[in-house]
């Protein structure tokens, strides 16, 4: 019996993911994990396998590691679309982190792709 197949919400994630780890000089994924402190084998299973089916958990973690330790863009890793103001916003979260109170940079992208999923506008995207 055939594996089921990622959705197309999911799969577009993973390229967006995909393309960023690419960029990453050598593209060591065991190497590219562990900087993200994210498990090797799992991560570099959803980059290097793209027929497997995804584990929404670990797209999650991917997308908060390459927010915290990379800079990008989580909308843009969720839609494909870039928006200065909700970067800024994210950045402002994980310097509230930083400081040490608890903004849980994780669950917000975690609310932000539950939203998604059910078809609702995530804050991000109208939030001014």
């Amino acid at each position: 019996m055939p594996l089921p197949t990622n959705d197309s919400f999911i799969e577009a994630i993973a390229e967006r993911v995909r393309s960023v780890v690419a960029r990453q000089s050598g593209v060591d994924l065991e190497a590219i994990g562990r900087s993200l402190a994210l498990p090797e084998a799992p991560f570099r299973h959803l980059i290097a396998d793209q027929d497997a089916v995804i584990d929404s958990a670990l797209l999650i973690d991917v997308l908060a590691a390459l927010v915290r330790f990379h800079g990008v863009d989580p909308r843009w890793l969720l839609t494909g679309d870039y928006d200065p103001n909700s970067h800024r916003r994210v950045l402002e979260l994980m310097e509230a982190e930083a400081d040490g109170s608890d903004g849980s940079l994780r669950e917000h992208i975690r609310q932000q792709y539950l939203r998604l999923r059910a078809g609702l506008r995530p804050w991000f995207l109208t939030a001014q």
